[in-house]
């Protein structure tokens, strides 16, 4: 499986833990290299942290030079947004096209 998708699959499927709504949840991603069979091992973990904590975090992983390297994992994705109001299921909006008969 590739990072892209297991990303994205972890994303899908993942539930905020009642009462941390407000925190930033981030899943981390650290990659392992065993030179001597030369393979690859992926462990993801997944951190949760207040706004204003994710925020600094954040700009130092968009500073060129620094990255990810200031968390020491590998990649990032952020699996929760507590700033983003998440859509409620409802009905469609109407629409103005007569129904075809």
């Amino acid at each position: 499986m590739s990072t892209l998708n297991s990303h994205q699959e972890f994303k899908k499927g993942y539930n905020v833990p009642e009462g941390e709504e407000k925190y930033f949840h981030i899943l981390f991603l650290d990659k392992h290299v065993n030179m001597k069979s030369k393979t690859v091992s992926e462990k993801f973990s997944v951190q949760k942290y207040k706004p204003g904590e994710w925020r600094v975090i954040q700009k130092h992983i968009e500073t060129p030079g620094i990255g990810i390297k200031v968390t020491g994992h590998d990649e990032f994705s952020i699996l929760h947004d507590p700033t983003v109001v998440a859509k409620k299921p409802g009905r469609k909006p109407a629409t103005d096209k007569p129904k075809d008969e």
